[in-house]
């Protein structure tokens, strides 16, 4: 006779912003649901073979960090792009987490003023394709601009 442990989680919808990072990955994304486990087991996916470790916090809160999206060629082309993703407190069994969206990453193609003192208003010119931002941080030479708006 073989016995299984019986595993479950509930994945609550929505999970809080982002729910949309650059295709160069590096988001963290809060998930909220209940039955987490705190085991090296417990995963995200991205798409339908990207697993990353997830960071436990609670019986009811995780944490991942979105992988670089993977893809060829083609597939930039058609960016924004939604993957579904999973969550899994053994590897093996996955549960829809709802779905993150890739975009490419905004680039800067103008600083106005280019050079200043701190604590000066800079207005940053940025070509993106994204039609909105979910959460704006600017960094100046490793340091996290303050009052950052999209405007």
């Amino acid at each position: 006779m073989m016995c299984t442990q019986n595993s479950t989680f509930h994945y609550s919808s929505p999970f809080t912003p982002p729910r949309s990072g650059s295709e160069e990955g590096g988001t963290t994304i809060q998930v909220y649901g209940s039955g987490f486990i705190n085991t090296t087991s417990l995963k995200c996916k991205f798409g339908e073979e990207v697993e990353i470790q997830a960071v436990f916090l609670n019986n009811e809160h995780i944490m991942c960090t979105s992988p670089p999206l993977v893809s060829d060629e083609v597939t930039f082309q058609r960016l924004p792009m939604s993957v579904p993703m999973m969550v899994s407190n053994n590897n093996k069994d996955y549960v829809s987490a709802g779905t993150y969206v890739y975009h490419a990453t905004p680039q800067v193609t103008r600083l106005s003023p280019a050079i200043g003192p701190a604590q000066t208003s800079v207005k940053l010119h940025m070509k993106s394709s994204l039609g909105w931002v979910e959460h704006l941080v600017c960094r100046f030479g490793g340091i996290l601009a303050t009052n950052a708006t999209c405007i």
